[in-house]
């Protein structure tokens, strides 16, 4: 709250601010029921990086072209109020946006690796695990006889 702070900063915050309460919609979804929601968290993880990067890119247009005071005042009579120059607001906002971004990059390979590891094996892994249980069992196809043969023919007798 400062009076100093025009309203449409406040508005345009708000507007760009909108893809991180979908990228929460998500989020809850996929903790209300699991099954199949995996890859709307992972949207929501990349909505709330999007989100944050917006608002923090609008912070510091408005705070370095467009606020025309030297010091910004932020805060209010029940917490106290904070004094900090337009490049150091900048700069705080920047940070804290980074770290937010961080955090979600790192929640998105979170699950990815997640989502790898849940989704059924296709068709060409389960064609390779009989490959390996037949040999495990003792059956050998061609394939193999011919490979083994020609391992012995350029290493020599092992």
């Amino acid at each position: 709250m400062n009076d100093d702070i025009h309203w449409w900063y406040v508005f345009v915050g708000v507007i760009l601010a909108a893809c991180l309460i979908v990228a929460s919609s998500f989020a809850v979804v996929f903790f209300t029921k699991e099954e199949g929601n995996i890859g709307k968290l992972w949207t929501g993880c990349l909505l709330t990086v999007i989100g944050v990067s917006l608002v923090a890119v609008w912070s510091a247009i408005y705070f370095v072209f467009l606020y025309k005071k030297d010091n910004v005042t932020t805060g209010n009579d029940g917490v106290g109020f904070m004094k900090a120059t337009r490049k150091q607001e900048v700069v705080i906002t920047l940070y804290v946006a980074c770290c937010i971004d961080a955090l979600f990059a790192y929640f998105l390979c979170i699950v990815s690796s997640y989502q790898k590891a849940v989704e059924p094996p296709q068709e060409e892994e389960m064609m390779m695990d009989d490959d390996k249980m037949s040999k495990k069992s003792g059956k050998s196809n061609k394939g193999s006889d011919k490979m083994d043969g020609m391992m012995m023919e350029e290493g020599g007798m092992m």
